[in-house]
């Protein structure tokens, strides 16, 4: 049956005639890409942006566009065609990936993605938003109204800028805060370069608003009796020869009040017709010292003439400059001088008024005791605040450097008063009156004022205050509690000396005030 020797698997290759051998067709070359510019719409938390950028761009080049309008990382960014999906390829370019004039597509980051942050170090503004709420700011390209916090009645706000929604939206929270304000606006109603009357009503909406505050930040200012007179009475006496300036030194209370314990009256070049400021030297030491007896500054004060406008322009600046500085709590005092020619006019009225006794008229005389009641107003000290909204327009450099009326604030900007656009302020409009009351403090103000035109304090005294202190028999502890003798020693006596003589005098203790006493004897002379 099997032939013996052969295989049955034959090793004979077939043959290969009239096989016909066929090839793979090759592929056809996809077509060019035609370089055209296109707008890409990426949709973010921020909102929707428009990028415009030509199709043979990459992916990474989009983002990189797209990150220099949000801050944020754009190693951090991703594109996707969808919200939270693997996102494109960062090689691939734009026609690669289908895009087409007026694609929509997504981009993912975090917001702790900010390459913006804020500056270390920086020093604590009472009017400045939080660094967290300017970080956020940035991240969602909105401005922070570093001045809010406070509506046209004067109350702070209590939302405080905590707000996660788009800028696009409002919340009550941020609508009454009015802290966050659209910087940039992407009307879809028209291109980037036209208007219409949301965007005209968008621009007036950021344009600075003012009404007058019917409630204040400092809802009472005590000063103390005898800081107070200390000043008045030089102030009256020399005020033909002399205008003064004094800071105002003291503590807030819990009832949003102020308690004012003494007043500095720095370096200052005084006449007749005002008074300006000179550099200080104890400037840095006035703070220390002011730190030491748990105060710090509160208030200024003035002296000035009888007219009518409570504050000039450039009195109400410096003001609310001093309010930005030291806090919303921070109050103006005016101190108004009698007026010579007006007691000499008073006289002549009364010598009128002696002679018309035997008139049975009285309408006369009482004219006169009106008269007299309305001059008796305008004098004496009165205390007033910058409102909120005149202190922002004030930070935000709108106001002109120099002004040129008394009684008008003018503006490089126009601004809404009353919702009317105008250029200038009504001094007294931005104004708000606050009580003053006085009280007894525990601190006195015996020893001689430094920084005076007519007399400069030395040892002589400092030994004349020494001797009456024994007179009284009163202990050391109530000798040094004299603010202007603090501030003289800081001029004779090394700092650290002065700074713990203030704590003691604050605390109402001293455990070893031996070697004080003697240090004070020694440069009185009294050894």
């Amino acid at each position: 049956m099997f032939n013996r020797g052969k295989s049955i698997f034959s090793t004979k290759k077939p043959s290969t005639h009239n096989v016909v051998e066929t090839t793979k067709p090759a592929s056809p070359r996809p077509p060019a890409v035609t370089p055209k510019q296109i707008i890409v719409r990426i949709t973010s938390r921020d909102g929707m942006f428009r990028i415009e950028i030509m199709n043979t761009c990459t992916i990474k080049d989009l983002i990189e566009k797209f990150s220099t309008q949000v801050h944020v990382n754009s190693s951090e960014v991703t594109i996707s065609p969808k919200p939270e999906k693997q996102g494109f390829p960062l090689t691939s370019t734009l026609a690669d990936c289908k895009f087409e004039n007026g694609t929509r597509v997504f981009a993912n980051y975090s917001e702790a993605d900010s390459t913006e942050k804020p500056e270390e170090g920086k020093s604590a503004d009472p009017l400045e938003a939080p660094a967290e709420f300017s970080a956020a700011a940035r991240t969602t390209r909105i401005l922070v109204d570093e001045d809010a916090g406070s509506d046209s009645s004067g109350e702070e706000a209590e939302q405080s800028g905590k707000c996660t929604h788009p800028p696009s939206m409002k919340c009550p929270k941020c609508t009454k805060s009015r802290r966050y304000v659209e910087l940039q606006r992407h009307c879809p109603l028209h291109p980037p370069w036209g208007s219409c009357v949301q965007c005209q009503e968008w621009k007036h909406s950021l344009m600075p608003t003012m009404k007058r505050q019917t409630k204040r930040k400092c809802k009472q200012f005590s000063l103390s009796q005898s800081a107070g007179q200390a000043f008045a009475s030089f102030a009256i006496t020399y005020g033909e020869r002399f205008k003064r300036i004094g800071i105002i030194y003291g503590r807030e209370t819990p009832e949003k009040g102020v308690e004012a314990e003494f007043i500095y009256e720095p370096p200052q070049l005084s006449t007749a017709e005002g008074v300006g400021l000179l550099p200080d030297p104890l400037k840095d030491k006035m703070a220390h010292l002011a730190a030491a007896l748990g105060m710090k500054r509160v208030g200024w004060v003035f002296s000035h003439d009888v007219r009518e406008s409570p504050l000039t322009a450039q009195e109400a600046i410096q003001a609310a400059r001093f309010q930005i500085e030291d806090g919303h709590r921070f109050t103006t005092l005016a101190l108004t001088l009698p007026d010579k020619e007006r007691e000499k006019r008073e006289r002549e009225k009364r010598e009128k008024k002696e002679m018309q006794k035997a008139s049975s008229s009285s309408t006369p005389s009482s004219a006169l005791a009106e008269e007299e009641e309305e001059e008796k107003d305008k004098q004496g000290m009165s205390a007033y605040q910058v409102s909120m909204q005149l202190t922002r327009i004030i930070r935000r450099g709108i106001v002109k450097d120099e002004q040129e009326f008394e009684d008008v604030i003018e503006t490089k900007e126009p601004v809404l008063v009353e919702m009317k656009e105008t250029n200038k302020i009504q001094v007294e409009f931005g104004l708000v009156v606050v009580p003053i009351t006085s009280f007894e403090s525990r601190f006195t103000n015996m020893f001689p004022i430094s920084n005076r035109p007519i007399y400069t304090p030395s040892n002589a005294d400092l030994k004349e205050h020494l001797l009456e202190a024994k007179k009284r028999k009163e202990l050391f502890l109530r000798t040094i509690s004299d603010i202007p003798l603090l501030i003289y020693l800081l001029n004779v006596l090394d700092e650290e000396i002065v700074l713990e003589m203030a704590k003691a005098a604050a605390s109402g203790t001293m455990k070893q005030y031996e070697g004080f006493e003697l240090v004070l004897r020694s440069m009185a002379g009294l050894d």
